[in-house]
């Protein structure tokens, strides 16, 4: 088995930090993002603009994309068994 490596929090906080990129100008870094909410609100079609929106180039609610993104990912998790069939 491998040795666990670990950091101390001095050491962590004198790291220096890399700059956030962005992918819609100070509202969507590059990264992973949960978009949480109550059932049935519309999260799957807001995803799915967004990331139709940002791979087109297009503004974001008026904000302007950092760069053009020719790749964007929406997955979707089921949240319960019986949403994606299983019998228990």
């Amino acid at each position: 088995m491998n040795k666990l490596n670990t950091i101390n929090g001095e050491t962590l906080m004198s790291c220096p930090l890399q700059p956030l990129n962005f992918v819609v100008d100070t509202l969507i870094s590059q990264g992973l993002h949960i978009l949480n909410g109550s059932p049935k609100v519309g999260k799957s079609w807001l995803a799915l603009w967004l990331a139709v929106t940002v791979a087109k180039g297009e503004q974001v609610w008026g904000i302007l994309q950092t760069e053009v993104q020719p790749c964007t990912s929406v997955w979707r998790i089921p949240s319960s068994a019986s949403r994606i069939g299983c019998s228990m």
